[in-house]
């Protein structure tokens, strides 16, 4: 498996174009598929352990698209775009999949910081938003831990909605 590019972009620098010229403008981290590059937006106050946490949710979509996991659920979401909340559910799998994946990562590179990272993440906001394409902060952490403990519970697909919302 190849090992992607890490790119680190913050507001006193320009974004760089890795995935074509309309992501550089968005304040966000992400993986794009076409040339392996991961862009980290590293914003004010980031921590170490964010930003370790971030590379490892974008490493886990590196995976997904390596094993074959995001070719299929671009094919899945062909067939849900009229269902906005069927996207979105799908989007939120591939998305807790990823952080499972990430939770792997994280606790295979970097074990010393695992542990320490989930006792300082231990609360965040409640609820979900159906309208986002991630878990809820709680249901985001589970599957972090999951990938911590093991890769083989990353099954996000065949999970209840309710560990995906």
């Amino acid at each position: 498996m190849s090992i992607p590019t890490v790119i680190l972009d913050s507001p006193n620098r320009p974004g760089e174009y890795i995935c074509g010229k309309t992501e550089a403008d968005e304040e966000t981290s992400f993986y794009c598929n076409s040339n392996h590059k991961i862009r980290i937006w590293k914003y004010r106050g980031m921590t170490e352990h964010e930003m370790a946490q971030t590379v490892a949710h974008e490493y886990g979509h590196h995976i997904q698209n390596q094993i074959g996991v995001e070719e299929s659920f671009r094919r899945m979401l062909a067939t849900v775009q009229s269902d906005h909340r069927a996207d979105r559910i799908l989007h939120k799998r591939y998305e807790a999949q990823a952080e499972c994946l990430g939770g792997f990562t994280f606790k295979y590179l970097l074990p010393e910081m695992a542990d320490q990272f989930l006792a300082d993440h231990d609360n965040g906001p409640e609820g979900e938003d159906i309208n986002d394409t991630h878990p809820s902060y709680a249901n985001n952490r589970m599957w972090f831990q999951r990938g911590m403990n093991s890769i083989t519970s990353c099954d996000s697909w065949s999970a209840p909605e309710s560990e995906v919302l």
